[in-house]
């Protein structure tokens, strides 16, 4: 009867247009007890929502202030904003963050960001369209900020769309794959870049605290069929990862984006820099073993330098912070990256370094600072059973280098397969070769199919790639780990460094008696 009455109950809230989930207060906090009372995966949490009819989301938010133990990805632990919207705070909180090695570049890009041109005119045909309909009702303080609203996204529009615009500032311009200065490319600091607008004069701060109080971004989410209605910027190739960058959602608001862009650009120097890219066609007349690159959008992209100070709002508020990894030291690296680049600090943490190195035992136990201790425990493995090593040049002598400008180069992917062709003849069992990215995994195994590498490769061991899908990982894994301990030769697997297969995956014994990865990576 329960079901039934709730079920007439969701199908008039349908009608009236409200979320039959929501219908009742009462159960969204029935629910939320009921998820208290033993650890509950997400899953285990959808279903209960479920069955009893009831927003399991709403009541997951709803639990978190009575819970005891709350696991969250990083995106939510290390943004506060986001922190905000689900209720979580962690004041007087032990927070454990586990794999710690990932914060920085996670913290790098929770705080990067790209304006494209489309939603900049999106965003001033939306205000335009606000201003026009609601001028009679606007107050004097308002129009003053939304008039320079308007200026400073016309001043956007108008850069990114200006033609051979150089810098004659040293080191300014970025460069291309080839190692030449890029015209048409540019890096610039936050006030360069007001300046080089002729916004400066503009207080940031102050616009943005009138888009807070007044919700502008949401108030002009309304008018997005306005934005979609208009003409879009055409394009045919896309340089991001095959992402669309003329798309613009129609569950976003374009305002918000340039909000979040502005909010960028009240960072320091030393935090970060912007990459101006405009739209350019690639010179044809260059080599055909370098690679170029196309922009087929203008656009704004914030680059986070320093993650230092977006790190500071976790530390500030958390009453503890265990950093647990097995990839943290040096903890010079750690140190930097997160605490600062302090120099008392800094000759603390190699002094630390040193003692570890010095006392060779299992466990080491140091103090940083007043606030910093660290720990290393013993690895699994004696360190009279690991062998590493760096190799810089192949078997004919040729130096192979990684670089981004250089690592597309033929003679490099050449020299790279027979460097690993040689290893597996040596290597028995499994073999984990890692790669930078996955372009350059795809570009790399193209170039092999072409000269016959690869074929000489499967002839050596049994040849397995990551999957593209996460649904496929299991079964690769599964695959692999069987071939590469029952086959005669073994088994080679190809992966991606911060891919499906690089965390969490344990390679024991014949899964991995060689690991080789290729490059760095990081920016040049």
């Amino acid at each position: 009867r329960g079901a039934k009455k709730k079920r007439k109950a969701s199908s008039k809230d349908m009608k009236k247009g409200l979320c039959p989930l929501m219908s009742s207060k009462e159960s969204i906090s029935t629910l939320a007890l009921h998820m208290l009372a033993k650890p509950s995966d997400i899953e285990d949490l959808a279903s209960l929502g479920e069955i009893s009819h009831t927003c399991a989301y709403y009541a997951s938010r709803e639990s978190v202030n009575a819970a005891e133990v709350v696991v969250v990805p990083y995106n939510t632990l290390l943004s506060k904003q986001a922190r905000d919207a689900v209720g979580l705070s962690l004041k007087s909180a032990l927070v454990i963050i586990d794999e710690a090695h990932n914060i920085p570049e996670t913290l790098r890009s929770l705080s990067s960001m790209q304006l494209t041109l489309p939603i900049i005119e999106g965003a001033s045909l939306q205000l335009s369209v606000y201003v026009k309909r609601y001028a009679s009702r606007l107050a004097g303080r308002n129009i003053f900020y939304l008039s320079q609203i308007r200026k400073i996204l016309v001043a956007m529009s108008k850069y990114l769309q200006r033609k051979n615009h150089h810098r004659s500032k040293s080191g300014s311009s970025t460069r291309n794959n080839c190692g030449n200065v890029d015209p048409k490319s540019e890096m610039v600091t936050s006030t360069e870049l007001l300046f080089d607008m002729k916004v400066d004069n503009i207080n940031i701060f102050n616009i943005l605290r009138f888009l807070e109080h007044s919700r502008l971004s949401q108030k002009l989410h309304g008018f997005n069929d306005d934005v979609h209605a208009g003409p879009v910027i055409q394009a045919s190739t896309y340089d991001d990862d095959n992402a669309d960058p003329n798309f613009i959602s129609k569950h976003v608001s374009c305002m918000s984006i340039v909000e979040d862009f502005l909010k960028c650009l009240t960072d320091t120097e030393r935090q970060g820099r912007v990459v101006v890219e405009r739209l350019h066609v690639p010179n044809s007349s260059t080599g055909s073993e370098i690679r170029t690159t196309t922009v087929s959008i203008p656009r704004f992209r914030y680059l986070l330098l320093d993650p230092t100070e977006n790190f500071a709002n976790v530390m500030n508020e958390a009453h503890a912070i265990v950093l647990a990894g097995g990839t943290m030291r040096p903890f010079t690296h750690v140190t930097t990256e997160l605490f600062g680049n302090k120099h008392e600090m800094l000759t603390q943490a190699m002094n630390s370094e040193n003692i570890c190195k010095r006392e060779n035992t299992d466990d080491c136990h140091s103090s940083i600072s007043r606030g910093l201790t660290t720990f290393t425990c013993g690895h699994v493995v004696p360190s009279s059973n690991v062998f590493v090593t760096c190799i810089s040049t192949g078997p004919t002598g040729f130096k192979m280098d990684f670089r981004h400008s250089s690592r597309s180069l033929d003679s490099i992917c050449d020299e790279l397969g027979s460097s690993v062709l040689n290893i597996c003849g040596e290597v028995p069992s499994g073999f984990v070769l890692f790669f930078p990215s996955y372009s350059y995994e795809a570009h790399v195994i193209k170039r092999w199919k072409k000269t016959g590498l690869y074929d000489k490769l499967q002839k050596k061991k049994k040849v397995y790639r990551e999957p593209k899908s996460a649904r496929d990982v299991e079964k690769t894994l599964d695959m692999y780990s069987k071939d590469a301990i029952s086959l005669s030769n073994g088994a080679i697997l190809l992966c991606v460094i911060n891919g499906k297969m690089s965390e969490g995956i344990n390679f024991a014994n014949d899964m991995a008696r060689c690991v080789l990865v290729v490059g760095l990576p990081y920016p040049d």
